[in-house]
């Protein structure tokens, strides 16, 4: 887009929030008076953009690690699962996750798929495999949620765990439906992406 003669702005979702060439390129455009806004997931180099919209993912997760306090006061042994561990909105939710828990919970895992959803429930497996202590399950995108449901079902272990989410998809909300999540923190991205591009306009 910097090429472009034509482009008054652009709204990034970025997979690598320090990536330091994709922050270059992008106060390259600020340079040229072109307005760059990351929705959903932030940059860590603030110097490069006109704003962030979305939601605050440091709260969203919080409020989820206050959920599972709520359900398990005496805590536990968790796994959180995520497509990509070097997005923002991932950091921050894992982080913000453990912050609302408290020390009565204790990460024993965090497995990254890439996005791929076979991989999601082969990370599932393999957190229970590699610590059979693990008694609380965590979403943290929104897919991530029914591959947890489903190896859980598989495994008929509803009963000892505890599963908790962020995000809304829709496999997810018929398994919050059926009671076979717990809790879920959700945000609105329809919201974001109209709000984003009425932010460019």
């Amino acid at each position: 887009y910097a090429t472009q003669s034509d482009i008054a702005a652009v709204a990034i979702s970025s997979v690598a929030a320090d990536n330091s060439r994709i922050a270059d390129a992008m106060k390259a455009l600020q340079e040229k008076g072109v307005k760059v806004i990351p929705v959903d997931s932030d940059m860590s180099n603030k110097d490069c953009l006109f704003a962030y919209l979305g939601t605050n993912n440091v709260i969203g997760g919080q409020e989820l690690g206050k959920a599972a306090k709520g359900l398990k006061p005496e805590g536990g042994k968790y796994a959180t699962f995520v497509g990509l561990k070097t997005v923002a909105n991932a950091k921050e939710r894992i982080g913000g996750f453990g912050e609302g828990a408290g020390a009565n919970f204790v990460s024993r895992d965090s497995l990254a798929d890439q996005g791929d959803q076979n991989t999601a429930q082969e990370n599932v497996k393999t957190a229970l495999n590699n610590h059979p202590d693990i008694d609380t399950l965590v979403g943290i995108w929104a897919y991530n949620a029914h591959a947890i449901v489903k190896v859980v079902q598989d495994r008929e272990i509803r009963d000892k765990t505890t599963i908790v989410v962020l995000d809304a998809a829709p496999l997810a909300l018929k398994d919050m439906e059926e009671g076979n999540i717990d809790a879920m923190v959700v945000q609105n991205p329809y919201q974001m992406g109209y709000l984003g591009t009425q932010l460019m306009k």
